[in-house]
């Protein structure tokens, strides 16, 4: 039986109520405690929901993803027009990912015996997507980092969301924070986001935009595009 298979078949993964956060990382804690070895060195997460056009890869050539997946290390997945999928980690962070675009797991480890130990890398191209984060990001040395198309995200006790913009002069990447701490940082320069704020990045050796409190049409914008809606920025 899979990692993901002992969740689901709890009863758990769908019935998420006052308790449920509490419940999900007690529950997933256990599963990884009593999966082989082999399975715990592997599992990264398992796939929520999926609609539209995504898909996984594992090196052996694309597949249609589908609900419950397993989710490992090294893994793509590609969400194309109109596609997107919620993955729920182990330690209990999750990240919605829509649009085109695809999410690459680069390293993932977990031991629920000691949370805040662990490592998670990922990079995530194009796509738009919102990252809660879970058990391992709530230390103070958080070692979870999110690569994006001309930087990377810091993450810590975290829910930021992200989008690209479209521009005359090419690509945004649009940042914004709802909770905790991330330090957003390239070739060029750095800068940390408190709550409400949101940054641009458009080159991978242009300093990240001062950070500043977000408007609520911007938020709504970028809420829109992880919704599965493709709006064009219009100020």
């Amino acid at each position: 039986m899979t990692t993901s298979t002992m969740w689901k078949n709890s009863g758990r993964g769908d019935r998420l109520g006052a308790k449920g956060i509490c419940m999900k990382y007690l529950f997933l804690a256990a599963v990884l405690f009593f999966a082989s070895p082999a399975q715990a060195a592997e599992f990264a997460g398992y796939v929520r929901e999926v609609s539209g056009d995504v898909t996984i890869d594992r090196g052996a050539g694309a597949r249609p993803l589908h609900k419950g997946d397993d989710i490992a290390i090294n893994d793509t997945i590609k969400t194309e027009k109109g596609g997107r999928a919620k993955i729920e980690f182990a330690d209990g962070a999750e990240l919605v990912l829509a649009q085109r675009g695809s999410l690459k797991i680069e390293q993932y480890v977990y031991d629920p015996k000691k949370p805040h130990d662990g490592k998670a890398e990922m990079t995530v191209l194009d796509s738009a997507f919102s990252f809660t984060g879970g058990w391992m990001d709530k230390g103070d040395k958080s070692d979870v980092k999110m690569n994006l198309n001309f930087g990377t995200i810091g993450v810590r006790g975290t829910k930021i969301m992200r989008a690209m913009n479209m521009t005359a002069t090419g690509k945004e990447c649009w940042i914004y924070l709802q909770s905790g701490h991330i330090d957003v940082y390239n070739k060029g320069g750095k800068v940390s986001l408190k709550p409400g704020e949101g940054t641009i990045m458009s080159g991978k050796t242009t300093a990240p935009a001062a950070p500043h409190i977000w408007p609520k049409k911007e938020i709504a914008w970028i809420s829109a595009n992880i919704a599965g809606e493709a709006k064009e920025w219009k100020p």
